[in-house]
């Protein structure tokens, strides 16, 4: 059993979440992680670049990704990013699990048989119609006027339109990337970094908790995340540390919140992964 992103992003009266987000100004990147939901990304301005499982994409103006449910994802700027995002269940598809276009077509996708090809942009001759699809749907989601349950209906309507055109344009393809074990032990650990970052943990107990030796767990986590399980945690210590010192925390207080026992030592991490300091940080929101 393997552990997904901590964050609640549905529920069932609202199953979608909407992001407004910005490398670095909002937050320094999203680390890797993964969730049960489906995920868009559509980029606004700026470049960066997308871990997806184990491939790594270049982020553009345009760009629509698509990431479907249990994906290994990560974005970072090159060196500013600005996108919406959407996170939603399968539920927001609202088609019954008997119906031939879900046990043929949706199901697959949800179980992980077959992915998106990403990223999706201009050169797809679709494009446009599917451009227009995501402008609709974040209009949808993206202020309070629009979040209603009768916008949900065109939400709906949108989101299976913006699938179909995807399938019609050759967007979706067999999944023929399984993760090995060893990847679904890397899952398991950065779950465990997700809900226990303010404890006091190394390489080797993490190794230990999946079963693997500390010198194979570094290997294949760098794999896996593109940066070593310290420098994952340390971001992800930092990442978290910066919601509180924005939302009225003291910078002692969120430090030691989010696991660093050393306040000269939160400063020069914080310096490195968001290349300011927090006080810097603060005034930047």
């Amino acid at each position: 059993m393997y552990h997904e992103e901590n964050k609640v992003h549905t529920s069932e009266e609202v199953p979608y979440s909407y992001y407004k987000c910005a490398i670095p100004d909002y937050f320094p990147d999203v680390t890797l992680h993964w969730h049960k939901e489906f995920e868009i990304n559509f980029v606004k301005s700026g470049s960066g670049s997308v871990r997806l499982n184990s491939e790594i994409f270049a982020a553009a103006p345009g760009d629509i990704f698509i990431f479907t449910p249990e994906s290994l994802h990560a974005i970072s700027a090159d060196p500013k990013i600005a996108y919406d995002t959407i996170v939603f269940g399968r539920e927001l598809l609202c088609v019954s699990r008997r119906e031939r276009s879900y046990t043929h077509f949706l199901a697959p996708l949800i179980t992980g048989g077959r992915k998106f090809k990403n990223p999706i942009n201009a050169r797809n001759p679709y494009y446009e119609e599917m451009r227009t699809c995501i402008e609709n749907i974040f209009s949808c989601v993206s202020c309070a006027e629009s979040t209603s349950p009768e916008s949900e209906i065109l939400l709906k309507s949108e989101l299976l339109r913006l699938i179909w055109l995807a399938h019609s344009s050759g967007c979706i393809t067999e999944n023929t990337e399984k993760l090995p074990s060893g990847d679904m032990r890397i899952k398991s650990a950065i779950a465990i970094m997700q809900t226990r970052f303010a404890e006091n943990m190394t390489v080797a107990d993490l190794a230990k908790a999946v079963n693997m030796s500390p010198s194979h767990f570094m290997a294949k986590f760098r794999e896996a995340a593109g940066i070593g399980a310290v420098e994952y945690l340390n971001r992800l210590r930092v990442r978290t540390a910066s919601d509180l010192i924005c939302a009225g925390m003291s910078v002692s207080e969120a430090a030691y919140t989010c696991g660093f026992r050393n306040i000269s030592n939160f400063n020069r991490q914080f310096r490195k992964i968001t290349g300011c300091t927090p006080g810097e940080y603060i005034n930047k929101q």
